[in-house]
């Protein structure tokens, strides 16, 4: 056994809940000049060292490296099952986003006595401002929840892809046989 194998293991939970610290949903919106251009950085050719090059990966490097093989084994357990999560969160987040402003257009087509165009012609007159304030805070809120959950999609693939880099440089492999369940496609 190695060093590394033998020595005293910190508990699981509290080294998971120092990872979730690091990596924030808020951080996955910070400005990068890249952006200017409409990219992502996971467009380049060498985004293995994009991804590890983030001040979030070296943090997270620098905590995986005194931890046991069995402890970043089960670390790597709760970074799937927080993407999992994530993912399921996402499809959640999107579905609903779509289909509820849908159906509340819907109702509101089916109680009105024209319809809903001659609701709305109706009220646009009078009620433009509060009906374009009223839409354009709908739409912004539908696309802030959902930039928010793609924000915690990404930090959670991110945790785990880095965790499981950290581990095969380890000897230690996991393969990517369920990363299709876990695809958003």
């Amino acid at each position: 056994m190695t060093a590394q194998e033998t020595s005293v293991s910190t508990p699981i939970r509290s080294q998971w809940d120092e990872i979730v610290k690091i990596f924030k949903a808020r951080s996955a919106f910070r400005l990068h000049k890249y952006w200017m251009g409409g990219l992502t950085s996971r467009l380049g050719a060498n985004r293995l060292s994009l991804l590890r090059g983030t001040k979030q990966a070296r943090r997270l490097d620098a905590l995986l490296h005194d931890l046991t093989n069995r402890d970043v084994k089960a670390l790597r357990t709760f970074a799937a099952v927080n993407q999992e999560q994530a993912t399921a969160a996402f499809r959640l987040t999107m579905v609903t986003n779509i289909t509820w402003p849908a159906g509340v257009l819907a109702i509101l087509h089916q109680f009105s006595p024209d319809g809903l165009g001659a609701l709305v012609q109706t009220h646009f007159e009078s009620d433009f401002l509060f009906l374009t304030v009223l839409g354009a805070t709908v739409i912004l809120m539908v696309i802030g929840v959902a930039l928010f959950a793609l924000a915690n999609l990404s930090q959670a693939r991110d945790i785990r892809h880095l965790i499981d880099l950290h581990a095969a440089e380890r000897g230690i492999y996991f393969g990517l046989e369920d990363m299709e369940e876990l695809s958003l496609t």
